[in-house]
């Protein structure tokens, strides 16, 4: 089964926010939280959060099980206290 909803950009952002909002509050304060989103900001995402300076994009290149690559995207502010540990994520 495909899931598709089509909806404007601000009702998807809106969405995705709300989700990541949700999430953060169950995480240690410590936690990183990623999206694997391509086409929403990161930057415009992290605006809400409580800690956007632990959140960043991740996306895995196909085939996911045979590649390591990885494409870190960082967000106005990322901290470099979360971007450098997935410099050797495994």
């Amino acid at each position: 089964m495909v899931e598709r909803d089509q909806q404007s950009a601000e009702a998807a952002r809106e969405r995705v926010e709300s989700s990541l909002a949700a999430v953060e509050g169950q995480l240690d304060a410590g936690a990183w939280l990623s999206s694997n989103t391509s086409s929403l900001s990161v930057t415009a995402l992290a605006e809400a959060l409580q800690r956007p300076e632990r959140f960043c994009g991740l996306h895995f290149f196909n085939p996911v099980p045979a590649s390591l690559l990885v494409e870190v995207v960082l967000g106005k502010n990322t901290s470099w206290a979360t971007s450098s540990p997935w410099d050797h994520f495994d």
